[in-house]
């Protein structure tokens, strides 16, 4: 893959895209034009957080055009992670927080 820089987009904006321009907050075009030093005429990609990317072309210090936006340049599937929680008994003592919590009643 191309080594290209990076701007995370939310999903929303990118699927509520026209005329494949995307414009941008104060904040990102500051990131790209200050901190990045990208030119206008300049591919970059667009990520969206959920594992798509999109070639976008640099055409105004506020604006990308993105190439192709209803179709990715490249997805990938996220991974589904299992969490498992274990707990551990207390080597003394159990007996008195058993007691505590659950006999009270009695």
């Amino acid at each position: 893959m191309e080594d290209l820089t990076r701007l995370i987009i939310s999903h929303e904006r990118i699927e509520n895209i026209k005329n494949n321009n995307l414009e941008l907050s104060k904040e990102e075009a500051h990131y790209l034009n200050k901190v990045m030093r990208i030119k206008n005429g300049k591919k970059i990609f667009i990520a969206n957080g959920e594992g798509s990317l999109w070639k976008a072309l640099k055409v105004k210090n506020d604006c990308l055009e993105i190439i192709k936006s209803k179709k990715p340049y490249l997805f990938q599937e996220q991974e589904i992670n299992l969490l498992g929680i274990a707990v551990v008994i207390p080597k003394s003592g159990f007996e008195d927080i058993y007691s505590h919590y659950f006999q009270k009643d009695r």
